[in-house]
C-alpha cells in the first residue's frame, strides 16, 4: 500500500475517532486500532512475535479482561463526563495523533 494512502486512512480514522468520542459516540472507538497499526512500521508487522512479547500480550490482555469483569460486579455509579470534558480530552488527542502520524510519514520517507 503506499506512503500516502496508508497515513491519509490513519488520519481520517484518527479524526473520526477524536470527533465521535468529543460528540460521545463509543462505537467508533475502534478506529484508533487503524490508526496504530498505521503508525507501525511495514517491517515489524511482518516479523514473527517473540515468545517473550507474546507472553506479555497474553499478560496484558488477561488484566484488561479482568478490568472490564470487574468493573460491573463494583457497582460503581461512574457519570458520562460533560460534552466540554470530552471536547476538552478529544481535541489534544487529535493533535497528538497528527504530530504522531507527521512524526512517522518523515521517518519512512527518509527511510
Amino acid at each position: 500500500m503506499s506512503l500516502k494512502i496508508r497515513f491519509v486512512a490513519g488520519a481520517v480514522a484518527a479524526t473520526i475517532g477524536c470527533v465521535s468520542f468529543a460528540a460521545g459516540i463509543t462505537y467508533f472507538g475502534w478506529l484508533f486500532y487503524i490508526s496504530w497499526l498505521v503508525l507501525m512500521p511495514i517491517k515489524e508487522l511482518a516479523q514473527p512475535v517473540g515468545g517473550k512479547e507474546l507472553a506479555l500480550s497474553f499478560l496484558l490482555i488477561g488484566v484488561l479482561l479482568a478490568i472490564l469483569i470487574g468493573l460491573p460486579l463494583l457497582h460503581l455509579h461512574l457519570l458520562h463526563p460533560g460534552k466540554a470534558v470530552c471536547t476538552a480530552i478529544a481535541v489534544p488527542m487529535w493533535i497528538l495523533w497528527m504530530w504522531m502520524f507527521y512524526r512517522r510519514w518523515r521517518q519512512e520517507k527518509a527511510a
